[in-house]
């Protein structure tokens, strides 16, 4: 049972929203040991196996972990270097969104393991932040940054715009 867990929602077809509720571990179960189980009695069982209700860490769809840790490797000592010969700054730039819509969903993982689930940016509200972070190598770093609250009304911007 911890096994099919592990492999996750999307692995048993369930490819709306990845998490493990009550009903779809009760339909996991009845489909794997063809044995029936109440709400109340998945949740007793969840538990004996040290899983327990969480809320997920969401990540997005497009993250590439392996792609991250070549840039490390390769191309970010070798900015650090070049920075430190010559004394310059450091600048990353970024603009990112959050849905202003609090999570609701839980879903349930062993104890102790946060699982992670990704999203999409869709949603009425949300807010904007571009922000701009200046490094030396024996210098004190520098954040500046921009917020815009969009509440989805008519004509409203959805975007920070080229003066923003």
């Amino acid at each position: 049972m911890r096994a099919a867990l592990d492999a996750g929602p999307a692995a048993y077809g369930w490819k709306e929203g990845q998490r493990w509720t009550l009903a779809r571990v009760a339909a996991l179960i009845g489909r794997l040991f063809h044995v029936s189980y109440t709400l109340r009695g998945v949740s007793y069982l969840l538990h004996r196996i040290e899983f327990s209700p969480q809320v997920p860490a969401h990540r997005a769809a497009e993250r590439d972990e392996d792609a991250i840790a070549a840039w490390r490797a390769a191309t970010w000592a070798r900015v650090q270097r070049l920075a430190a010969a010559t004394e310059a700054w450091i600048c990353f730039e970024d603009e990112a969104g959050q849905n202003l819509r609090p999570p609701k969903a839980h879903t349930w993982a062993r104890r102790g393991h946060t699982p992670v689930i990704t999203v999409s940016g869709k949603g009425s509200g949300r807010v904007s932040v571009a922000g701009l972070v200046c490094l030396r190598p024996d210098a004190r770093g520098h954040l500046f940054y921009r917020v815009r609250i969009h509440h989805g009304r008519k004509g409203e911007r959805r975007s920070m715009s080229e003066a923003d």
